[in-house]
């Protein structure tokens, strides 16, 4: 899930400009241009949202070479396979594994 080549799509079809703070919980979204582009855009972004799905999974934190693999070889694989995003979070006590994308793509990345 390339979260930046969606954003450029949407602003290519709608011709609104997409800024999104990701350091705002929940992040905040700011779109401008001409009444119809940012119409367009929210609708895009909204279809968007709607479409995509999380799943965490945790491990015991001895799994964590196994699911990363060398230099991360396993999560980009994962990525690249599927097209979901992959992010892997060790804590003392285990290993959480956010992936989100479409449906079909976190299927896949599981």
């Amino acid at each position: 899930l390339d979260r930046g080549r969606a954003v450029k799509e949407m602003q290519s079809q709608s011709g609104a400009r997409i800024n999104i703070n990701t350091n705002a919980v929940p992040c905040n979204v700011d779109i401008s241009g001409t009444a119809a582009q940012v119409n367009l855009a929210a609708q895009m972004i909204n279809a968007y949202i709607a479409s995509t799905c999380m799943e965490v999974i945790t491990f015991e934190q001895g799994r964590v070479q196994v699911i990363v693999g060398k230099g991360g070889k396993n999560v980009k694989a994962v990525q690249l396979e599927s097209g979901a995003y992959v992010r892997v979070d060790q804590a003392a006590i285990g290993v959480t594994v956010t992936i989100v994308g479409t449906k079909e793509q976190v299927g896949i990345a599981k």
